[in-house]
């Protein structure tokens, strides 16, 4: 990002293909190489293809989408003691019935039973 190759979605989207290839492992919350970086050789001008990561940035955000949804799903669990699989299907209900995507339909059911949900409101 700081060469400006890549908007931050993109650059998401070659983290997540590098951490799937195993070129670069998380450890302590950092990312590291799992190979000698001085033995990379970058030629003068480099500058990577965006094609390798179109189709990555969408396997991204729909993954962002579900990991909020289990977050949502496990607020409602710490505040009702329901059964993750009642929430899922109380959940996928409301989308059916309102015709709203899975991410509304959680946040109305955190709502039902008063969850401070505002940080998924984005």
């Amino acid at each position: 990002m700081d060469l400006n190759w890549f908007s931050p979605q993109e650059a998401k989207a070659f983290v997540y293909m590098a951490l799937n290839q195993e070129l670069l492992i998380k450890k302590y919350g950092l990312l590291k190489p799992t190979f000698d970086i001085n033995s990379v050789v970058i030629p003068a001008g480099f500058k990577p293809s965006k094609q390798s990561f179109e189709k990555k940035e969408i396997i991204i955000q729909k993954q962002e989408k579900q990991d909020g949804v289990k977050i949502i799903v496990s607020k409602i669990m710490e505040k009702t003691d329901l059964d993750r699989q009642i929430i899922f299907e109380k959940i996928k209900s409301i989308e059916k019935e309102k015709n709203i995507t899975l991410e509304v339909a959680a946040l109305l059911v955190g709502k039902e039973y008063d969850i401070d949900l505002n940080e998924f409101l984005k």
